[in-house]
């Protein structure tokens, strides 16, 4: 255990995977591909259990509240393809 904290920080490199999630999903998303917000949910689920590790609730709500646009954009973004 000593060796993962060590290695990957206190938050066992959870915190390293929402980064790279998030910047998928702002890349993805300006390439105008619908996994943008999917990138997006991952990164948001990840930073959710970091901040709750680390007692920072109002993260935790915020995060919630972009995995809910997320899921919204990624909605809007099939019904708008059914209408073309």
């Amino acid at each position: 255990m000593l060796f993962l904290t060590g290695w990957l920080g206190q938050y066992y490199g959870i915190d390293i995977l929402a980064m790279i999630f998030g910047v998928a999903s702002i890349y993805t998303l300006s390439l105008k591909t619908r996994s943008g917000f999917i990138f997006g949910i991952c990164s948001q689920l990840a930073w959710m259990v970091v901040n709750s590790w680390a007692n920072v609730w109002a993260g935790v709500v915020l995060n919630i509240i972009l995995i809910v646009l997320n899921f919204r954009g990624y909605l809007l973004w099939r019904k708008e393809n059914k209408k073309k």
